[in-house]
């Protein structure tokens, strides 16, 4: 139910202990859903731990997901109060048509200016209105992203999308707002190792349950320059490799005796194969002197030890950690 709660503290202290730049974020939908569990006393319980923890942390920006409503805007208005870092640019007051939290935050690193922007889908289902009631509203986010996009390039040199919108929709609001260098997604709980791009944007997409973190790195030395994916040429080697061998196994068999189905996946492999091989070429004649990223995906398993304080945390509320394999 928490997921690896414990051990994301772990890694992430150990990431502190290293001194390096770290800012620490979350693109919502961090709390439990209250629709699938009948105690509505042990959700909110689980609630509030997950906020304390994420203090814990020190989580510097989280945005406001669909799970998040459903806990209400004065539960979230409360958690906030006491230090928790919601960000959200298109959840309104439906009155004054303020926003509720800010809507990005921006973080200053060796004289670079990261923003964080947060925005959630305005498909929300009937018992997320109810939730909402009269207290919130969320206007479009692609007009959203449209105005505060605008403001953020003159204040930040990167700027991050935390996105609880899907992955359709953010190829969508890619496509109509120039800009945005990295979306950080988690709404649809896809299992994704490696960035997607559209246009000159990169998409990340968490998985559900806390199961893994995810872990960017970034060089960056122009602020005008694009970003490229400096793990791109490892992958393409690897994956170039595990083909070599299934084209070494198939060739094996068809040498004893003719097989129409492997001299089909035989062809469609070794296409596969010159094609990679032809963008490995390509990117080999690219000097990785400019802007760099590398995005890991990190199994919160039994290799990281839980922390032990907020293990205690876990036990005293009467919870469980999930087990990782």
């Amino acid at each position: 139910m928490l997921g690896g709660l414990a051990r994301r503290v772990t890694f992430v202290d150990q990431l502190k202990a290293k001194k390096n730049p770290l800012i620490i974020v979350d693109s919502g939908r961090m709390f439990q859903d209250p629709r699938v569990d009948d105690d509505a006393e042990q959700v909110r319980m689980n609630s509030r731990l997950m906020a304390r923890t994420y203090r814990r942390m020190g989580v510097q920006a989280v945005n406001v997901g669909d799970l998040e409503l459903l806990q209400g805007i004065p539960f979230l208005k409360d958690q906030a109060s006491q230090g928790l870092n919601l960000i959200s640019a298109n959840l309104v007051d439906p009155s004054t048509k303020n926003r509720i939290f800010p809507p990005y935050f921006i973080f200053t690193i060796e004289n670079r200016r990261i923003a964080f922007l947060g925005l959630i889908t305005s498909d929300l289902t009937s018992e997320i209105r109810r939730a909402m009631g009269d207290d919130a509203a969320v206007i479009d986010p692609i007009d959203t992203a449209q105005e505060m996009v605008a403001q953020l390039r003159e204040k930040a040199d990167v700027i991050v999308l935390l996105s609880c919108l899907g992955l359709d929709k953010e190829r969508e609001l890619i496509r109509k707002v120039p800009g945005i260098h990295f979306v950080m997604g988690g709404q649809e709980g896809r299992f994704l190792r490696t960035m997607l791009k559209e246009e000159e944007t990169f998409i990340a997409q968490s998985y559900w349950a806390g199961m893994y973190t995810g872990r960017l790195d970034l060089t960056l030395k122009d602020n005008t320059a694009p970003f490229h994916d400096a793990g791109e040429k490892f992958r393409i080697k690897t994956e170039i490799t595990d083909l070599d061998h299934r084209l070494d196994r198939i060739k094996n068999v068809l040498e004893e005796g003719e097989n129409s189905v492997l001299e089909f996946t035989l062809q469609k492999i070794t296409r596969k194969r010159a094609k990679l091989q032809e963008t490995l070429d390509g990117l080999k004649k690219f000097p990785y002197t400019g802007n760099l990223f590398q995005w890991q995906v990190v199994p919160l398993n039994n290799t990281i030890k839980e922390d032990r304080e907020v293990a205690d945390w876990i036990g005293k509320a009467g919870f469980t950690e999930s087990p990782q394999k």
